[in-house]
C-alpha cells in the first residue's frame, strides 16, 4: 500500500474557430464636424419648437434619429475583423 492518493484529470480544450466576425467602426477623425454641428442645431430647433407637444419618448426619439443619422452621412466608417479569441481550456480535478 501507498501513502500517495491517485489523482485523476479530465481536460477540454476549445479551439479557436477560424470564422471572424466583422464589425463596423466610425472614423471620427476624419469626420464632418461643421455639418454635424449644423445638423444638431436643426434638431435643437426641432426639439425646441415641438417640447411643449410631445412627449419625453417623442423627443428622445427625434433626437436619436437625428444623431444617428448625422453620424452615417459625416462620419466615415470601416469594417474590421474581429481577433481569434481563444476560449481556453477547461480542468476538472477528482481525487
Amino acid at each position: 500500500m501507498s501513502d500517495h492518493d491517485m489523482l485523476l484529470v479530465t481536460t477540454s480544450f476549445a479551439s479557436a474557430s477560424n470564422k471572424r466576425e466583422k464589425r463596423t467602426v466610425y472614423s471620427y477623425r476624419k469626420a464632418n464636424w461643421d455639418q454635424i454641428k449644423s445638423d444638431l442645431s436643426s434638431c435643437r430647433d426641432t426639439i425646441l419648437s415641438s417640447v411643449s407637444s410631445s412627449n419625453v419618448e417623442t423627443i428622445w426619439n427625434v433626437f436619436k434619429s437625428s444623431v444617428l443619422s448625422s453620424m452615417k452621412r459625416n462620419i466615415p466608417t470601416k469594417t474590421l475583423r474581429k481577433k481569434l479569441i481563444s476560449h481556453g481550456c477547461r480542468l476538472k480535478l477528482e481525487n
